[in-house]
């Protein structure tokens, strides 16, 4: 988390059509001027061993995590249930 810290929200679309990881997601995100919102946390469940390591991780949308996805994870890892969170504005 702390190599992102100051670094700019980013949708980069030749990164998105990168389907396979070929360096550590840590390390291009580190590298770039910025990252997108559900790339950062599929590094941090790759990180986690939640996500397999060969897929990029600008290949995940938002919409991936959502239990309707049935996103392939590592054996033995699991998603709780889904949880709505409000904010009042």
């Amino acid at each position: 988390m702390q190599k992102v810290i100051g670094k700019k929200y980013k949708l980069s679309p030749l990164r998105m059509l990168q389907k396979y990881s070929n360096k550590d997601s840590v390390t291009s995100i580190a590298e770039d001027k910025g990252y997108f919102c559900s790339e950062l946390i599929a590094t941090i469940y790759k990180r986690l061993e939640i996500l397999p390591k060969q897929i990029s991780s600008a290949n995940y949308w938002p919409g991936s995590f959502s239990a309707e996805e049935k996103l392939p994870l590592n054996p033995g890892a699991i998603f709780g249930d889904e949880h709505l969170i409000e904010f009042d504005a």
